[in-house]
This record gives structure tokens, C-alpha cells and sequence, in this order.
């Protein structure tokens, strides 16, 4: 029916934005640009992310190490960099945990991007 058929395109749709928004936040976390998501990467991103969000005089340790388990225990426990498809698999995991919707997977995956 045509009800089933606009069904699976907005599935499909929703499916690709998810796809591209999650390369996009993979893409600006991926500081050197080689493809890979290293610790290193989160960690320094994150650090001025909460400077920026609390001032320069966040502990900073605090931060780094907040960010390092993260990454070890969500990501990789070695602590070895990480492909998008690793990443995306975390993100996705995330999301669902937050709220199973994928429309509103969508809406917070946005808020991460921006």
C-alpha cells in the first residue's frame, strides 16, 4: 500500500540522516584527519569543549581522565584508535539507550553535531 511505501522511504531517510550525521560528528572529533577516532583526539576536544563551557580553570586531569575512560571503556579498551564503523556502532548503541525513537535519535544526534 502507499502507507507502506511512504513508511520504509522516511525509514530509509531517517536511517541516512543518522548515517550522516554520526560521519559528521566521527569527522570533526577526528582532529589529524586520517580517518581514525584516537584517544588523544577525545580527550583534547573535550578539554576545550568544557573550557569553553566552564572557563579555563576546569581541572583539566579531570577532564582528560573522564574522556580516557570513556574512549576505554566504550570504545576501545586499549586505547587504540578507532574507524567510523566502531564509532558508529558506539553512537548508535548511546542513542538507543537515551531514547529508542530513531526520529528523536536524529534530534539529539543533531545537538551533538552542533
Amino acid at each position: 500500500s502507499q502507507c507502506s511505501v511512504l513508511e520504509q522511504l522516511i525509514s530509509e531517510r531517517v536511517d541516512q540522516n543518522l548515517a550522516e550525521m554520526t560521519e559528521k560528528l566521527f569527522r570533526v572529533q577526528d582532529l589529524n584527519d586520517d580517518g581514525f577516532l584516537e584517544e588523544s583526539e577525545l580527550v583534547q576536544l573535550n578539554k576545550k569543549v568544557a573550557m569553553l563551557h566552564y572557563g579555563k580553570d576546569i581541572d583539566k586531569e579531570e577532564v582528560s581522565a573522564k574522556y580516557k575512560d570513556l574512549f576505554r571503556s566504550k570504545l576501545d579498551a586499549s586505547g587504540s584508535p578507532v574507524s567510523l564503523a566502531r564509532f558508529r556502532r558506539h553512537i548508535l548503541s548511546e542513542l538507543e539507550g537515551i531514547d529508542a525513537d530513531r526520529v528523536a535519535q536524529c534530534s539529539i544526534l543533531e545537538q551533538w553535531v552542533l
